[in-house]
């Protein structure tokens, strides 16, 4: 079987192998790639140099978990308008007003009305009634890496 470092098509990777690839990646961050092509001046920018990246990785055993981050949020809630029958309008209604809450809150603003208001313990007898009963999904382990130097070389 094909690793997939066999089916890569980008021609540019073809000599490195996942740990190579999984090493720049984490010499190189996103935040760090984000703020560099931010800062770049608008134009056409020619580079020609090589780098060392040298790092020690780890990668933890691979798990199942509940699909939450995998979850396509709006289908489900819009499969739960579809469903809600004659309460549509009050179900959308509730909808549109969870999420305006939540997009309008700061981090502690959130924790203190989500606490006061109940939110903690609705959140648990979700996860217990809904997510727990939802079949796991395969999660690739995490990658962490060490001691990672990246020197340019030439």
């Amino acid at each position: 079987m094909d690793s997939p470092a066999d089916k890569r098509k980008d021609k540019m990777t073809d000599s490195l192998n996942n740990a190579m690839i999984a090493a720049i990646d984490a010499a190189f961050k996103s935040d760090t790639i984000k703020e560099a092509k931010g800062a770049l001046d608008q134009g056409v920018h020619t580079v020609d140099f090589t780098v060392r990246v040298q790092a020690t990785l780890d990668k933890g055993a691979d798990t199942m978990v509940k699909p939450t981050t995998s979850m396509p949020w709006l289908t489900v809630l819009a499969l739960f308008v579809q469903r809600s029958g004659f309460q549509r309008d009050a179900a959308m209604d509730m909808i549109r007003a969870a999420m305006t809450d939540a997009v309008n809150l700061d981090g502690d603003a959130a924790k203190a009305i989500a606490t006061a208001a109940g939110v903690d313990d609705a959140k648990a007898l979700f996860d217990s009634e809904v997510l727990s009963q939802l079949p796991k999904v395969p999660r690739q382990g995490a990658v962490k890496a060490k001691a990672v130097t990246v020197t340019v070389v030439g």
